[in-house]
């Protein structure tokens, strides 16, 4: 089971903490799997205000301001 297929409290929680996972796909995938859970197209693409927050900075690694971007995104 995929944790996008279970609305349980426990694969919500998994879904809000991998979001500051340090890979960008992840971070895509995961705020998908939450729009979708909350009954929002799945579509990254289509809400500027979470994609502007879960994207990469341009170089090098993510720093601790941009992990709390990554938080911001989902709350």
């Amino acid at each position: 089971m995929h944790l996008c297929e279970s609305d349980s409290p426990e694969a919500v929680e998994a879904l809000l903490e991998a979001v500051k996972d340090s890979d960008y796909l992840i971070r895509v995938h995961v705020c998908s799997s939450l729009l979708y859970l909350h009954g929002f197209k799945p579509d990254i693409s289509l809400y500027e205000d979470i994609f502007e927050n879960i994207i990469t900075p341009e170089e090098g690694e993510s720093s601790e301001g941009d992990y709390k971007k990554y938080e911001v995104a989902v709350n």
